[in-house]
């Protein structure tokens, strides 16, 4: 404990730490419970803290991991999950809403139904101007009833 103490970095490393979350109920949140971002958010910024290679203490973390009992390939585990949560996650400034952190462009069905659920004026439009095409009357006219 003591060359924790005296390392000269020590302070940044415990402030980096402070920011970090329990992995363990993060992934139990997202596995059990109603799918929200910050659970997701969470586990990225955490796994980042030690697996962000640009991170100059990164190799500190990795070590005091390994001492910690997580094997080189849990470890890498945990990168690969980490790679995977940035393609996924929209950036922290992004996620605004409960229902829309995915990334735009990273699951076709998602992006699909994300724009019916946020421009289905623009599919109404669309679809008017297909049946103008298909049926040869020119002035159909489509409504938007918003059911809740």
């Amino acid at each position: 404990m003591t060359r924790y103490v005296e390392h000269e970095e020590a302070h940044t490393i415990m402030k980096q730490l402070s920011q970090t979350f329990d992995i363990n109920k993060l992934i139990s949140t997202i596995v059990y419970r109603k799918h929200h971002p910050l659970p997701f958010v969470k586990l990225r910024s955490t796994l980042n803290i030690f697996f962000n290679l640009s991170y100059q203490y990164a190799p500190i973390m990795k070590e005091e991991l390994a001492q910690l009992g997580c094997s080189p390939a849990e470890q890498e585990q945990l990168v690969n999950l980490l790679k995977e949560l940035e393609r996924a996650l929209k950036t922290d400034e992004e996620v605004r809403m409960d229902t829309d952190f995915i990334s735009d462009g990273y699951h076709s069905e998602i992006d699909r139904l994300r724009k019916i659920a946020y421009h289905s004026d623009e599919l109404l439009m669309e679809y008017q101007q297909f049946l103008v095409q298909h049926t040869g009357i020119s002035n159909i006219k489509l409504k938007y009833v918003m059911n809740q």
